[in-house]
């Protein structure tokens, strides 16, 4: 699924201990996709957070997926857009 977003949710299930979801978030993530900052943003706050990974592992972990997945930064029209998705297809925001 080259070009498909990747939402945190994503990430941190390929952290998981279950091996399924952690396994179909692998591979995901190895087919590259779309991130935006936000997730970036998500991803480093549950890991240190809920999870309790320290800043280096955390850090890798940004630093992988900044390499491996192409950014979107999020902007005002991004928001604007996520509105649109929300209600069009019934998704909370």
């Amino acid at each position: 699924m080259p070009g498909s977003f990747i939402d945190s949710n994503v990430v941190l299930y390929s952290l998981s201990k279950d091996e399924s979801k952690q396994r179909r978030a692998l591979e995901l993530l190895a087919s590259g996709g779309l991130i935006s900052t936000q997730v970036l943003g998500e991803v480093a706050n549950v890991m240190r957070r809920k999870l309790g990974y320290d800043i280096s592992v955390i850090r890798a972990v940004l630093l992988r997926l900044i390499g491996d997945c192409r950014i979107h930064p999020l902007t005002p029209s991004t928001v604007l857009r996520a509105l649109d998705v929300a209600q069009r297809f019934g998704f909370s925001y």
